[in-house]
């Protein structure tokens, strides 16, 4: 239980922290996503930041929790688009069902529209972002357990970019060459028309300081 709630307040940073600048999702290796074959879009109904809202009384909300899960869960989807749009269908859906409420009712459907609309903005980044990352492909990137590690699988090797230090492991097949001339830097020797004009350019410049 404790570890639930530790979970849910580092969702609540990162979700606070994501106000003020736009929510996006970006591959680490910086190339454009694209969507995961055979990837399945899934939605966990209406909740928000871990809790489960009634909508018992209106279920009709469901069907638009569905489609604002749907939206998050493909790839390259806008965020505010997709939060735009919930705010749409949960209006609509209390609009279409006005008649059949009574006035208190239909204001609490709109209020309840609001609080859901407001709970995506303000904390649904983190969600967004994990949906993104579940249904994008970002040319097999695979982040490795440190985070300052990125691991990138080139199909041929794979580079790890730390922060100190970069390290590829052999490509198949090359494992017994000698890396040793690539990483050490031979001196040129220098051609004996450029030795000769180093030297007269030496002598010129010592008889000039002696007169």
């Amino acid at each position: 239980m404790i570890d639930k709630v530790g979970d849910m307040l580092g969702e609540l940073v990162d979700s606070l922290d994501s106000i003020n600048s736009p929510c996006s999702f970006k591959c680490p290796n910086g190339i454009k996503p694209k969507a995961r074959e055979n990837h399945i879009k899934s939605s966990n109904g209406c909740g928000t930041f871990g809790f489960e809202i009634d909508t018992s009384t209106v279920p009709l909300m469901t069907k638009c929790c569905d489609q604002h899960d749907f939206c998050y869960d493909t790839c390259n989807s806008n965020k505010d688009k997709c939060d735009s749009d919930f705010k749409a269908c949960l209006l609509n859906m209390c609009k279409k069902m006005e008649k059949s409420l009574e006035k208190d009712e239909f204001e609490g459907c709109k209020a309840t529209a609001e609080l859901m609309f407001t709970g995506t903005t303000m904390l649904g980044c983190t969600s967004f972002k994990d949906s993104q990352k579940r249904a994008c492909d970002c040319g097999e990137i695979d982040m490795d357990s440190d985070p300052d590690v990125l691991r990138v699988n080139s199909g041929k090797s794979t580079l790890i970019h730390g922060k100190k230090s970069v390290n590829a492991k052999p490509i198949p097949g090359t494992e017994n060459e000698n890396t040793e001339n690539f990483s050490k830097t031979k001196d040129v020797p220098k051609s004996d028309t450029v030795l000769k004009a180093t030297k007269l350019k030496a002598k010129n410049r010592h008889q000039h300081e002696d007169l």
